[in-house]
């Protein structure tokens, strides 16, 4: 017999549906804790994560902007380099610049402009942020024609520019070969008549 007349089948009964009871409140409580305590360590995870990635940019984009400015300060040493060769390293200078500058902090972004200046390298403030080009393309384009556009207007007009150099470059290489040829032509024709002679 258990307390309070009940049988032994009926105490055990209630017992079991108590415990049954206070189960179902702690699993629901732990369920509960379980949903919260998910949801914290995912913000957690999504902060850190965040944190980490900027962390990462910030790394990159300060090792870029030091490999700019140590590059910009070394070509003045650099000897043994045409004028074209130079260009054309100036010119993968401003493309660097330009792909990273947006992210450039204030300070990066005045230590990269004096090297680049220093180095023969204008950069100026487009519609959409900063923008480096050689001197020597800044002068063939006329560069108050860049005042007002954004960065693929500039990319643009600097593509025109360097296809019309090539161009030139092209013809100027096939003018001289055809002079060589008619050169050469002369020479032999002179070399046979002498032959004769």
């Amino acid at each position: 017999m258990g307390l309070g007349g009940e049988s032994d089948r009926e105490w055990q009964e209630r017992a079991s549906r108590a415990a049954t009871e206070r189960l179902a409140h702690l699993t629901a409580h732990l369920t509960e804790a379980s949903v919260t305590l998910r949801r914290e360590m995912e913000a957690t995870e999504a902060v850190l994560g965040q944190t980490q990635t900027e962390l990462t940019r910030e790394r990159a984009v300060s090792e870029a902007a030091n490999k700019l400015v140590l590059t910009a300060l070394q070509i003045p040493q650099i000897e043994g380099v045409t004028e074209d060769d130079k260009q054309d390293l100036l010119r993968d200078m401003a493309r660097f610049h330009n792909r990273h500058a947006s992210h450039f902090s204030d300070m990066q972004a005045k230590a990269t402009k004096a090297a680049l200046n220093h180095t023969g390298i204008a950069v100026i403030e487009l519609r959409d942020g900063s923008y480096a080009l050689p001197w020597r393309d800044f002068d063939a384009v006329g560069g108050p024609r860049l005042a007002g556009t954004d960065r693929q207007e500039a990319d643009a007009i600097l593509n025109g520019l360097r296809q019309a150099e090539r161009s030139r470059q092209h013809a100027t290489e096939a003018m001289q070969e055809h002079e060589a040829r008619k050169t050469r032509e002369r020479e032999r024709g002179q070399d046979s008549g002498s032959d004769w002679g």
